[in-house]
């Protein structure tokens, strides 16, 4: 027995119950260190794969596959802008038959009231408002490059950057302005001819209404008589000039400088009462450039033909 009161056999206990102490907690740390989540068995993406029967790893979509929250079939004129009819595909430089084709059957022709109340606001008029400024951004960014800031066919891709065959289409064209909506969100989501569609990079289906929407307000806009501003909007479009006028009742244009407008070369330092310049001095500093004045926005209101269904 040692100074501690200990027997030899008792340190030899002791000495196995620390060993074995030792190895669970080794083994126990030893369980979680491994690797096998990380270099578990799979395959690159659209690497070649032995267990398929057709060698791809990449699977395709089960035919009638839905997507959640994507079941479109039960409102195409929402989803599709057609009321019936069937897609006929076209032939590009003699290739195989494309879906960018053309529709054949009824389109619908006025903006859905789902796609209207998509959009903020406390009232209708409201609604119509962010509609059409959200169709602008769209229509800006996707569209303009080619259909130009006015639909006219003139975007810089048409002008400068690439060489068509044939030119954007021109919204205020007489056909055209004569389409159903319905035409414009179906070319817009599917495309047409050389066109690709744009449902991909416009996902969102009142996103491409409100283009279609604004496309409608470009046409307006360039074609558009008193007759289409609501009686209740005419006063503003009709009203006088709210300009002071002098006292007196002198036309507030009257004065030294309308004089000057109007005379001829040559008249206008008299009529200003500044001294002529002498023969052969060089002009003076140009003034500041003239800007055209611009009307104020008019009020958002449905344009006809974008009545709610």
């Amino acid at each position: 027995m040692n100074q501690r009161g200990r027997t030899p056999d008792q340190r030899g206990a002791r000495a196995r119950g620390l060993r074995a102490a030792l190895a669970a907690t080794a083994l126990l740390a030893t369980a979680g260190c491994h690797i096998d989540m990380w270099e578990q068995p799979r395959v690159k993406p659209l690497a070649r794969s032995d267990f398929f029967a057709d060698e791809q790893s990449a699977r395709p979509v089960p035919e009638h596959t839905v997507a959640r929250g994507e079941a479109r079939a039960a409102d195409p004129a929402y989803y599709a802008g057609i009321l019936g009819g069937t897609r006929v595909p076209i032939n590009i430089s003699a290739g195989t038959p494309v879906q960018t084709g053309i529709f054949r059957g009824a389109y619908l022709d006025a903006i859905p009231a789902r796609a209207l109340a998509a959009f903020p606001g406390a009232t209708t008029r409201d609604r119509w408002e962010n509609m059409l400024l959200r169709g602008q951004n769209r229509f800006d960014i996707y569209c303009s490059p080619c259909h130009g800031r006015l639909g006219d066919g003139n975007g810089m891709i048409a002008i400068r950057g690439l060489n068509l065959r044939r030119q954007p289409a021109n919204y205020h064209t007489q056909r055209l302005r004569k389409m159903p909506l319905g035409h414009f969100y179906d070319v817009l989501t599917n495309g047409f001819g050389l066109m690709l569609g744009y449902g991909t990079r416009i996902p969102d289906p009142n996103d491409r209404w409100a283009v279609v929407a604004y496309i409608r307000a470009l046409q307006l806009s360039q074609d558009a008589g008193l007759g289409a501003v609501p009686a209740s909007e005419r006063g503003v479009l009709t009203a006088p000039s709210r300009r002071p006028t002098p006292a007196g009742g002198a036309s507030p244009v009257a004065g030294p400088a309308a004089a000057a407008r109007r005379a001829p070369v040559g008249a206008k330092e008299a009529a200003t009462g500044a001294p002529a310049a002498a023969p052969g001095a060089a002009p003076g500093p140009a003034g500041p450039p003239r800007r055209s004045p611009r009307m104020p926005p008019g009020p958002a209101v449905a344009p006809p033909g974008m009545e709610m269904r």
